[in-house]
């Protein structure tokens, strides 16, 4: 598949299907990707390599290339890929907006450099992002917590190549801009970060989707076991490409919405929530899509140039609205930081990617903190005791 070309991209036709056990169907697209049909390619070797159990060496070999044992987990060298040689390269815009010439499909960022990235930066160029290229290693994680963040630089944070030049340029104009402009709850600002984060939310999937093609393609033991435990590699794999599919139709719903708010002043569908915090600053900023029950939510923290938790959504009459709620008790909670800290941590921290904190601010953490704040982001709260739980209101919020 050629993953420069929009129309291959978003054609569900043209990706593997799977049966409840995360097998791929004999008749749909191999998951290679080659074209061929899946019985006609790889069943054949996939199928022994199933029934071979990998020895426990080869097992951690294995991961080391696979590298994503867990969500959060992917490549570096397929990132790298992606964004410097533009080896995924589209424009999101092309179906609704139309006049894109690929040749100037261009490396934009998924958060605003202007208005958000510079403003979390303060007079510093460099910002603080996860490293979710590195396995947990008790004694690297124990002897050297820093191997597991990363210096970032605003030019090259959050970057995907999802947009032309001038669809990048133009449909973000109002939250770009000159980076002072505050954010004022208009309808055009939350289409505008609404597409900011399912723009991110896409190209991640298409990244994890075309590194595990070539992945089963390079080596089908990543597809073994050991101990009779089965790798989770397929079905993350059916994973990725449902959430593709529903994540597409959602991005070119906020495109129509923007065309339709430009052509007549109107909006029909995005609703948008927003948590004015009360600190100064807040010292990470996000851009992404989080599901929470069953509904796709656009989060974005930012500093634009003040302090908000901006959520949008397209309701679904068949589940309740979970951020009204939270909005309810944000509003009614006499010690709103906190409330924010707890959401922030189980939430932000726990369920994205494409974070990024301030410098100056993460170097004040201890080691134990930085630990702490990595095991959320990578494993959630559920599993760590409440007298584990550390108050780090003072990292995330400058009063």
């Amino acid at each position: 598949m050629n993953f420069q070309k929009f129309d291959e991209i978003f054609n569900r036709k043209n990706y593997p299907a799977f049966n409840k056990n995360y097998l791929p169907m004999d008749d749909y697209p191999c998951i290679c990707l080659s074209g061929e049909k899946y019985r006609n390619c790889c069943k054949k070797d996939v199928e022994e390599a199933l029934q071979h159990e990998n020895g426990e060496k080869e097992c951690e070999e294995l991961k080391k290339i696979y590298c994503k044992n867990t969500k959060k987990l992917i490549s570096t060298k397929i990132v790298n890929k992606a964004i410097n040689k533009k080896n995924i390269s589209y424009c999101l815009a092309e179906k609704v907006f139309g006049n894109c010439n690929a040749c100037n499909n261009v490396k934009s960022h998924t958060l605003a450099k202007g208005s958000i990235l510079s403003n979390l930066a303060d007079n510093d160029n460099v910002l603080i992002a996860f490293n979710d290229h590195q396995m947990i290693d008790k004694k690297l994680f124990d002897d050297n917590i820093d191997a597991y963040y990363m210096d970032v630089s605003i030019d090259d944070a959050s970057l995907a190549v999802s947009y032309c030049k001038d669809h990048d340029r133009d449909l973000f104009l109002e939250i770009e801009a000159d980076g002072k402009n505050q954010y004022s709850h208009t309808k055009i600002q939350n289409l505008e970060y609404a597409l900011k984060s399912i723009s991110f939310q896409v190209y991640y999937n298409l990244e994890n989707i075309k590194y595990l093609a070539e992945l089963i393609k390079t080596s089908k033991n990543v597809l073994g076991s050991y101990k009779g435990i089965e790798s989770k590699l397929l079905m993350n794999y059916s994973v990725l490409v449902d959430e593709l599919f529903k994540l597409y139709p959602l991005s070119q719903m906020i495109l129509e919405d923007i065309k339709e708010y430009r052509q007549r002043g109107k909006i029909k569908k995005l609703k948008t929530e927003y948590f004015k915090l009360p600190c100064k600053k807040i010292n990470i900023s996000c851009s992404e899509v989080i599901e929470e029950q069953s509904i796709n939510y656009f989060i974005n923290i930012v500093n634009a140039p003040e302090p908000y938790i901006i959520i949008s959504y397209y309701e679904n009459e068949k589940y309740s609205t979970w951020i009204n709620a939270k909005k309810k008790e944000f509003e009614d909670e006499k010690y709103k930081s906190f409330y924010m800290y707890d959401f922030i941590l189980s939430f932000i921290i726990t369920n994205a990617q494409n974070i990024y904190m301030n410098k100056c601010k993460f170097n004040q953490l201890s080691k134990e903190e930085k630990r702490f704040l990595y095991l959320i982001h990578r494993e959630g709260t559920y599993y760590i005791p409440d007298n584990e739980l550390k108050d780090m209101n003072n990292f995330f919020f400058d009063r």
